[in-house]
C-alpha cells in the first residue's frame, strides 16, 4: 500500500510551461485525502518550488537540490548536506579549465556571472524534454526570480563559498556543448567527496556525495516511519535514478530518459503535458497496491 507519493518537478509534475495541470492537483489532493504523504523532491531550490505549490494550494514537505537540502510542510529545514569549500573550489577550477560556465547555490540565492547562462539552462531542459520553449515566460519567471534577490549576477561566484551560516549546496554547471560536460563528469566523479548528477544534457548538478535524491527520501522516509515498500517515486531524468532505485512504487514518465526507465517498475502512459503524475497516482491507488 502506497503511504508516501514523492514527486520530481521539471519534466514530471510541471508541464512545458511550468505548470501543475489541475488534473495532477486533484490527484495529489485526493491521495492526501487518504492519508498518504506527498512530498516534493526536485533539483530546484526551495524559492523556485514554494511559490508554485502556494498557487495551487498544496501543501508539501520538499527536499530540494537533489537532496541537498530538505524542508517540512511549514518549511523548516530539516536536513542540509553542503558541500565544503575544498570541494567546491576544486568543482570550480575544473570548469574553468574547460571554460564551463557555473554557478553557485546557497538556500536562499544563486550566484552566477549572467543570468542569460540560466535562461539557457532552462530552455535547455525543455528541449531536452522534447517540447517547445516560451522563451517569454522562462525569461519573465528567472528575471522576477533576480528581482527578489533569489538570483543574483555577481563577476565571481566563487566568492560566495565562505559563509557559515548558509553554506553552499550546489554547483550549477552549465553549457551548449555536452562533449565538455562529459568530460568534467568524468573528472569529478573520480573525487569520491561529491555527488555528480544532472538533469539534462547541458548541465551537471554538483552536491556532497551524503547528498542524492535518493539518500534524502530514505531519511525522510525514517523520520516518518514509512517503509520503502510504501513509497512510490516519479520522475524523468537522471537525477531521479537515485530515488527510483529505494522506491517500490517506482515511476518513470512516458518521456523520461532511457536509463530511468530500465531501472522503474512502472512506465506512465503519458508524460509531463499530459498530467503523467495524476494519471499514475489515480491507477496505482486505485488498484490498492
Amino acid at each position: 500500500m502506497i503511504k508516501l507519493i514523492a514527486s520530481d518537478m521539471d519534466g514530471t509534475l510541471l508541464n512545458s510551461e511550468h505548470f501543475i495541470s489541475d488534473e495532477n492537483v486533484t490527484a495529489i489532493k485526493n491521495a492526501q485525502k487518504e492519508n498518504i504523504e506527498f512530498s516534493i523532491v526536485t533539483g530546484r531550490a526551495y524559492f523556485e518550488t514554494i511559490d508554485i505549490l502556494k498557487t495551487n494550494n498544496i501543501k508539501a514537505s520538499i527536499i530540494a537540490m537533489n537532496g541537498a537540502i530538505s524542508y517540512d510542510k511549514k518549511g523548516e529545514i530539516t536536513n542540509i548536506f553542503p558541500l565544503d569549500k575544498k570541494n567546491s573550489l576544486f568543482i570550480i577550477k575544473e570548469a574553468k579549465k574547460l571554460n564551463i560556465n557555473f554557478g553557485v547555490f546557497n538556500k536562499n540565492c544563486f550566484y552566477l556571472k549572467n543570468v542569460k547562462d540560466y535562461i539557457d539552462a532552462f530552455k535547455n531542459l525543455i528541449i531536452d524534454q522534447g517540447h517547445t520553449p516560451n522563451m517569454k515566460k522562462i525569461t519573465d519567471e528567472i528575471k522576477n526570480r533576480q528581482k527578489l534577490g533569489y538570483i543574483k549576477e555577481v563577476t565571481n561566484p566563487e566568492n560566495y563559498l565562505d559563509s557559515k551560516n548558509n553554506p553552499v549546496l550546489k554547483i550549477d554547471l552549465m553549457d551548449d556543448n555536452s562533449d565538455k560536460l562529459i568530460k568534467l563528469a568524468k573528472i569529478l566523479k573520480n573525487n569520491k567527496e561529491i555527488f555528480v548528477t544532472s538533469s539534462g544534457s547541458k548541465n551537471l548538478e554538483i552536491l556532497s556525495s551524503k547528498a542524492s535524491k535518493g539518500k534524502a527520501l530514505e531519511i525522510y522516509c525514517k523520520n516518518k516511519n514509512i517503509s520503502l515498500n510504501n513509497l512510490m517515486a516519479i520522475g524523468d531524468n537522471t537525477n531521479d535514478l537515485s530515488m527510483i532505485e529505494k522506491a517500490y512504487y517506482s515511476v518513470a514518465m512516458k518521456n523520461a530518459n532511457s536509463s530511468l526507465k530500465q531501472k522503474a517498475k512502472f512506465i506512465s502512459d503519458y508524460d509531463n503535458n499530459n498530467s503523467g503524475v495524476g494519471r499514475m497516482i489515480k491507477k496505482l491507488i486505485n488498484k490498492k497496491l
